[in-house]
């Protein structure tokens, strides 16, 4: 559900607070953007300069040409910096509102996804209230020739990327399905100092004689409380039995948090959600008809801020926090800049 009622003017006070780094102009735009984005719930061009005219009072010919102008600037590189700005806004937010703290390592899941099948992205994001919120994402043009992506160049470009852009005031933990369980995030996670919880397949093999994970646990009495230790540089891995499979989950956070990891690993699918959101079930940015890698990235990362947003508005809403003043200062612009919660 979209919410309609913004202000323009608020939400690019909120914008220019985190992206302080970039012009005056870049913020007038990336603004609309993101509000014509809020408001059409679309990723048409078309639907979103509709928006912008009727919040705004431009014509539309003058927000298409905004919107242009935004998706073609070669300025707006989707960089390192880009995202620290980005990531300003989701850790301030989290932050504030005690979702985090430097207590506690915050899962990031990871996965894969498609747009068209013209482009191919690797997404890490946060769990929020039971929603993923997207964090970073690395983009490629879908291989036109099979075998052609260098996935394992993708994957490490991605870790050595998103670890320059995470805050080093908290610590973290990777969470990835079994299309990760081969090793090599593991041995990224080992090296750019995260945590890790990744799901395995039943058929890798496992200790010096090669043994597979099935053969170590086949006369096992609990599937609940089986572990082996010290797979792959002293990784644990622990079975679990959910819904009528197993889990083989390598980790290296110690065993007798058996119960965080579990649920911890549970919670990855809901970047599954997150994609869900991006495309079919809300910004349904597999039917843009841009085809151009940059604005298509351009596209996309305003997309993720949109989404955030929308998220964290929507959680305000929905549970009714009292004195917002005093429990989130610094999103105070984002939060006024919908007129509907005003009107509370």
């Amino acid at each position: 559900m979209f919410i309609k009622e913004i202000s323009l003017y608020q939400l690019q006070e909120y914008i220019s607070k985190f992206f302080s780094k970039y012009s005056v102009d870049f913020h007038k735009s990336l603004s609309a953007m993101v509000l014509g984005l809020l408001h059409s719930g679309s990723s048409s061009t078309g639907e979103i300069c509709t928006s912008i005219s009727t919040i705004s009072g431009k014509t539309f010919k003058a927000a298409s040409k905004q919107i242009s102008y935004l998706l073609s600037n070669k300025k707006f590189q989707i960089d390192d910096m880009m995202f620290r700005c980005y990531m300003k806004i989701i850790f301030t937010f989290l932050s504030e509102g005690g979702y985090i703290n430097k207590r506690n390592r915050i899962p990031i899941q990871i996965d894969f996804t498609t747009i068209k099948d013209n482009f191919i992205i690797l997404y890490a994001s946060m769990v929020f209230r039971g929603k993923a919120v997207p964090i970073y994402f690395s983009m490629r043009k879908y291989p036109k020739k099979k075998n052609s992506l260098n996935q394992i160049k993708m994957e490490r470009a991605f870790m050595v990327r998103l670890r320059h852009c995470l805050s080093k005031e908290y610590d973290y933990v990777i969470v990835a399905d079994r299309g990760f369980g081969n090793g090599r995030i593991i041995s990224y996670c080992k090296e750019f100092k995260f945590n890790y919880v990744i799901r395995l397949d039943a058929n890798l093999k496992i200790g010096e004689k090669g043994e597979n994970l099935l053969n170590e646990i086949k006369h096992s009495k609990s599937l609940e409380n089986i572990y082996v230790p010290a797979w792959k540089d002293n990784s644990n891995i622990i079975v679990r039995h959910s819904c009528g499979k197993l889990w083989y989950l390598a980790t290296d956070i110690d065993i007798s948090e058996r119960r965080e990891i579990i649920t911890t690993y549970r919670r990855r699918f809901k970047i599954e959600k997150c994609f869900f959101d991006q495309k079919s079930n809300g910004f349904n940015i597999e039917k843009t008809k841009i085809t151009k890698y940059d604005r298509v990235k351009r596209l996309t990362f305003s997309i993720c801020i949109a989404q955030s947003l929308m998220l964290f508005i929507g959680d305000i809403l929905k549970h009714n926090h009292h004195s917002i003043k005093k429990t989130f200062p610094q999103s105070l612009a984002l939060i006024s800049a919908f007129s509907i919660l005003q009107k509370e």
